[in-house]
């Protein structure tokens, strides 16, 4: 399941992990165990992605 996951950013980028199948099955759990964070919210985060090169 991971690796599947892995190779499905890979091929989508970042939008398949924040907005994607990945990030609806993310909000999913997270609201099966309480939590109130909405998929909009991760929608509208405004993330930073750097090459690990560059940290």
């Amino acid at each position: 399941m991971h690796a599947a996951t892995l190779e499905e950013i890979a091929e989508n980028g970042p939008d398949a992990f924040y907005s994607g199948r990945i990030a609806n099955s993310i909000i999913t759990a997270a609201t099966a165990t309480g939590s109130n964070k909405a998929l909009q919210k991760r929608r509208d985060y405004n993330y930073l992605i750097q090459n690990t090169s560059d940290i």
